[in-house]
């Protein structure tokens, strides 16, 4: 999960370790808010301001078309299609596809913004042999613009969080650009939360992305929730 406030890149070794293992320990949904007790503006985010799922507006993407991205197989698609399914029978408005033709820029948006860590790592990941150039901050505008125009505090965006069940260790080495399924929410700043819908036919873990406007994490939670209820939470693979 990436919150509204805590969503910078964790560096400190230690701090990535003491976070995974405290992850690894809340399976339910109804522990992720612990996760976000910590930032100083969380009174921002009315975690306790009830969520009515029926009327909420729901939008998804079921295929960015990133030419990066792995092509989907009939597996993700199924466990996604279920979820749309589910919200069609809860929520008085059905929901509605999109399309972002900006996400197509998302490689190029991580990469600039990791630029902007902290570290040299436009030098980093040239192997130290001159610095890539940057590209100009106003795509990333355009893109987080058109998605606003559709978010606000009652209205979330399910998302695909992986073209295909997990593979081989080491494999993800041969399709990098994968993780852009995830990073462009780390890139926008948006407040997002895997959500398990339990195993696929090799007994693999299957999920998608509840992503929401800025400090509207509750819609993320919620509607995680009710996911969770319906397709029975974490299953261990």
């Amino acid at each position: 999960m990436v919150n509204t406030e805590e969503r910078h890149f964790m560096v400190a070794a230690m701090v990535v370790k003491k976070f995974v293992e405290s992850v690894k320990k809340e399976k339910q949904i109804v522990n992720v808010r612990n996760f976000l007790t910590g930032p100083k503006r969380v009174q921002k985010l009315n975690l306790d301001e009830p969520v009515a799922i029926k009327d909420l507006k729901v939008y998804y993407v079921s295929n960015p078309r990133d030419i990066f991205v792995s092509p989907f197989r009939g597996e993700t698609k199924y466990f996604f299609n279920r979820a749309i399914e589910m919200f069609k029978e809860v929520c008085k408005t059905k929901p509605s596809e999109l399309q972002f033709e900006d996400l197509k820029y998302t490689t190029k948006l991580w990469k600039y913004w990791m630029t902007q860590e902290g570290t040299n790592f436009k030098h980093d990941i040239n192997n130290r042999e001159g610095e890539i150039n940057s590209i100009v901050e106003i795509v990333k505008h355009f893109t987080i613009g058109a998605i606003l125009s559709k978010l606000d505090n009652n209205s979330v965006l399910i998302y695909p969080s992986a073209p295909f069940p997990a593979s081989y260790h080491y494999t993800a080495f041969l399709r990098p650009y994968n993780f852009n399924l995830f990073s462009i929410w780390n890139v926008l700043k948006l407040p997002v939360t895997q959500v398990p819908l339990g195993l696929g036919k090799d007994g693999l873990p299957m999920g998608i992305q509840v992503v929401a406007a800025p400090f509207q994490d509750r819609l993320c939670i919620a509607v995680a929730k009710e996911l969770e209820q319906h397709f029975g939470g974490f299953k261990e693979p």
